[in-house]
C-alpha cells in the first residue's frame, strides 16, 4: 500500500507500506506520525484483510476520521483512491505498488496498465530496477572513486549539488544535467536546481512527472534511447536512494553531438547516482543533527518565555479557592495559561494550547496572553475574547492554531460564561462526584483557521461544593511506562477522586495519578491543570 499524506494542499509524507497494520495519529511512534494535538495518540488503524483487502476502524472516541468525506463510524474496507480525512489531513490510498526489488509490478496487469496510463513513457523507453547488474569499465570505476573524493569535499548539499552538475555535464556531453533533492524518503524535493551547456538555468526535465514517479516514488532508473524532440535524442535518469530512503534523482537531458546516451551511459549514471546518495546521506543526517540542536535551543527559549508568561501568584478570592499546575512537554512547548479578576471582581480563567514552530509559537502566546488581559479589563464576553485572538494569530505569516477555552466565574453566585475554540477543555466536578464538560460548541475549530470565525459562549453554574477544572489536550498525551495511554475517561475519574477536597489538596490527587505516567513514562507534550473550587462554607459578605 501507498499512502499519499497532505497537510492542506501540500503533499508532506509519501509512504510505502508491506501488508501490516497501519497506525494512524499523533503519537510519534505511529506508521503515520500526524503532528497535530487535536489528533489522538492512535486516532485510526488501517489493517490487511483477506488476500489483498484493507480496512479502516477509528479509534479516537469522540473526535471523527471520515472516509470519503463520510464519518467513519465502524470498521470499513477501503479501495484503490480512497481519501482518508483527519483534521486537516489528507491520505490519498494507492493499493497497487511497484515493487523496486524486481522492477515490476505486484499486480501486473491492473497496477501497470494504471501507472502507464497516469506516467506514460515513450515506446523502448527502458526502466531498471536498483537490484540488477551494471556493466562498467575500469576507468568509469576509477573515475567513481575520484568523483566520491570530490564530493567528500563538499560540507552542504547546495555545495553538493553545485559539484554534479559541474561535474555531469562534461563527464557525459550531455546538453543538460538536473537535480533534484529531499532531505527524507518523502514528500516534495526541497531542493532543485539544474544547468545547460552554456552555464545557464535549466528548467524542469522533459517527461518531470513520469521520471519523477519512477525514480523518486519508486526507486528505479529510466533509460530513454531515442526522444522525439528538437532538441533532446534521448534521456537517462537515476534515482538517489539511501538508507534514509528515495531522496531525489539525477536527469541528463541528450548529448551536445546529437548521439543518444548508450547503455554503458546509463549504468554509469546509476552508479554515479550511488555515490552520491552516499554522500547525501552523510550531509542529510548531519543537517538533521543541526536541526535537532537549534530546535532544541529554540524549545528552551520558549520553555523560559512560557514561564514568564505563567502567573507569579494566583488572585485570591474568598468563595474561590485556586491551584495551578504546567509542566513542559519532552518534545512540544505548548501552552498558555492566564488567571485574572475582573472589573466586576469575577474571575476569568485562560487556558491555550498552541500548534507552531517554537518561535512562532512563542509570539503567539505572548500576543494571546496580552489580548486575554486587555479583553479581561474590558469585561468582554468569553467568545469575543476569542475572535480577538483569533484574529491576531490569524493576522502571522506562519501557520499557527491555537486550542483555547475561556471561562468566566461570578466568584459570588458561581454563575459561569465559556467559550471554546477547538476540543473542549473545561469540566465542572459536580455535587455528586460526577463530571459535566463545559462546551459552547461541540464543533467549534481552532483558532488560526480562519481569521472571520464566530464563536459563541455557553452559559452554567459552579454550584457550592463543586470544582471547575482546565485541563491542556497534553494529559492526553501521557503514556505510562508500558505506552499505554491515559485516556480522559481515566483522568476525570482522578478529577472526581477529589470531589470536595480543597483546590490545591485536589490538584495533589490528581497530580499522583498523572506522574505515575510522566515520571515513568513518556509526556511529548506540556500538562496544564487549572482549577477552581468553590466550597459550600464560604465566609460571610460584610
Amino acid at each position: 500500500m501507498r499512502i499519499l499524506v497532505k497537510e492542506l494542499d501540500n503533499v508532506i509524507f509519501d509512504l510505502a507500506f508491506e501488508r501490516e497494520p497501519i497506525h494512524i495519529g499523533s503519537q510519534p511512534g505511529c506508521s503515520v506520525h500526524l503532528p497535530d494535538m487535536r489528533i489522538n495518540l492512535v486516532h485510526a488503524v488501517l489493517s490487511p484483510s483477506g488476500e489483498r483487502g484493507w480496512t479502516v476502524e477509528h479509534t479516537a472516541g469522540e473526535a471523527m476520521t471520515w472516509v470519503n468525506g463520510r464519518v467513519l463510524r465502524q470498521s470499513q474496507e477501503v479501495t484503490h483512491g480512497d481519501q482518508i480525512k483527519i483534521e486537516d489531513y489528507t491520505l490519498n490510498i494507492y493499493l497497487e505498488l511497484l515493487d523496486d526489488d524486481l522492477g515490476k509490478t505486484r499486480a501486473p496487469a491492473k497496477a501497470a496498465a494504471r501507472i502507464e496510463h497516469e506516467f506514460p513513457l515513450p515506446a523502448g523507453a527502458i526502466v531498471r530496477s536498483r537490484r540488477e547488474s551494471l556493466s562498467l569499465s575500469p576507468a568509469q570505476i576509477d573515475n567513481l572513486a575520484r568523483f566520491a573524493h570530490q564530493l567528500g569535499a563538499c560540507v552542504d548539499i547546495a555545495a553538493m549539488m553545485e559539484t554534479v552538475l559541474a561535474d555531469l555535464g562534461p563527464r557525459f556531453l550531455a546538453r543538460a544535467v538536473w537535480i533534484g533533492i529531499r532531505r527524507q524518503g518523502r514528500g516534495r524535493l526541497n531542493y532543485i536546481q539544474g544547468r545547460d551547456y552554456n552555464d545557464n538555468v535549466f528548467d524542469l526535465p522533459k517527461l518531470y512527472d513520469s521520471l519523477s514517479n519512477r525514480c523518486v516514488d519508486y526507486g528505479a532508473g529510466v533509460w530513454v534511447p531515442q526522444f522525439e524532440d528538437k532538441d533532446t535524442t534521448s534521456i537517462i535518469a537515476a534515482p538517489i536512494v539511501s538508507p534514509q530512503g528515495r531522496l531525489g534523482l539525477i536527469y541528463l537531458d541528450s548529448k551536445k553531438s546529437g548521439d543518444p546516451f548508450s547503455e554503458r551511459d546509463f549504468d554509469y549514471l546509476l552508479g554515479l547516482s550511488s555515490v552520491i546518495a552516499a554522500h547525501l546521506d552523510l550531509l542529510v543526517r548531519g543537517e538533521v543533527q543541526r536541526r535537532k540542536a537549534l530546535t532544541s535551543a529554540e524549545s528552551s527559549i520558549v520553555q523560559a518565555i512560557q514561564a514568564q508568561l505563567d502567573p507569579q501568584e494566583l488572585p485570591e478570592w474568598p468563595t474561590l479557592q485556586m491551584a495551578a499546575h504546567s509542566k513542559p512537554g519532552q518534545e512540544a512547548a505548548s501552552d498558555v495559561y492566564d488567571i485574572m479578576q475582573m472589573p466586576n471582581g469575577a474571575a476569568a480563567f485562560f487556558l491555550g494550547q498552541v500548534s507552531a514552530k517554537p518561535v512562532p509559537g512563542a509570539i503567539a502566546m505572548i500576543e494571546a496572553r496580552a489580548a486575554f488581559r486587555v479583553a479581561v479589563l474590558h469585561s468582554d464576553m468569553p467568545h469575543v475574547m476569542l475572535q480577538e485572538i483569533n484574529w491576531l494569530i490569524c493576522a502571522r505569516r506562519e501557520k499557527i492554531t491555537m486550542q483555547c477555552g475561556i471561562v468566566l466565574v461570578d466568584a459570588k453566585n458561581g454563575a459561569l460564561l465559556h467559550s471554546n475554540a477547538g476540543a473542549p477543555c473545561a469540566v465542572v466536578v459536580g455535587q455528586s462526584g460526577q463530571p459535566r464538560r463545559l462546551a459552547s460548541s461541540a464543533n467549534s475549530p481552532p483558532l488560526g483557521t480562519a481569521s472571520d470565525r464566530q464563536y459563541a459562549t455557553g452559559r452554567g453554574l459552579l454550584g457550592k461544593n463543586e470544582s471547575l477544572a482546565m485541563y491542556s489536550r497534553g494529559v492526553m498525551q501521557l503514556q505510562n511506562e508500558d505506552r499505554a495511554a491515559l485516556t480522559e475517561q481515566r483522568f476525570f475519574e482522578s478529577l472526581c477522586d477529589g470531589f470536595g477536597m480543597a483546590a490545591r489538596t485536589a490538584l495533589d490527587e490528581t497530580l499522583t495519578d498523572l506522574n505515575s505516567y510522566s515520571e515513568r513514562g513518556y509526556q511529548p507534550a506540556d500538562v496544564t491543570v487549572l482549577l477552581a473550587y468553590r466550597p459550600a462554607d464560604q465566609p460571610a459578605e460584610i
